[in-house]
């Protein structure tokens, strides 16, 4: 995840059975340990860029919540929680539509990629999020579209398995500092 660009747990357990030559029902560590570990590896080997690539990926993120205002935009994932590789993207949950996203980036002439993100709601069901992909400074940033806030409420962390830990502009002020 923090050397390759692995941005879900998933592939990344997937990417190291397979590197290892290990049996395909081998058990792995859950996410929070991957987490864990990669917290570990980043304060370790990245520990130097770690607090200015925070800095840098919540104002990013700040700037892109200010533009969104309109559509309550919460910040989540791992700028959030502050496991940001270069690779990491600012993760932007929005309440707004599809049709209303494409719109605003039209208008504002932005340019980007539309794709769909699959978010765990239970440990077995899932949904598909439209998100849109693009660049500021380097640092690519996505909206997810919730377009109701029951679906929103509903969105679960994959790395705990507990209701999505999400945060306003005022809280991502905070921790930018």
């Amino acid at each position: 995840m923090a050397e390759e660009g692995v941005l879900d747990h998933q592939s990344a357990k997937q990417k190291a059975v397979e590197r290892m030559g290990l049996p395909v029902k081998t058990e792995l560590p859950d996410n929070q340990c991957i987490e864990t570990a990669l917290a570990e590896y980043l304060n370790i080997f990245e520990y130097d860029k770690l607090a200015g690539r925070r800095e840098q990926w919540r104002h990013t993120a700040i700037q892109a919540m200010q533009m969104l205002s309109a559509f309550n935009p919460q910040l989540v994932g791992a700028v959030l929680r502050g496991t940001i590789t270069r690779f990491s993207r600012v993760q932007i949950l929005v309440d707004a539509s599809p049709e209303q996203i494409t719109i605003f980036l039209h208008d504002q002439q932005i340019p980007y990629e539309q794709s769909q993100r699959r978010s765990r709601l239970t440990t077995r069901d899932y949904c598909y999020l439209p998100m849109f992909l693009f660049v500021v400074d380097d640092i690519t940033v996505e909206i997810d579209c919730a377009d109701n806030q029951s679906l929103s409420r509903m969105i679960v962390c994959p790395v705990t398995g507990k209701p999505l830990r999400k945060a306003n502009m005022a809280e991502v002020s905070r921790l930018a500092g």
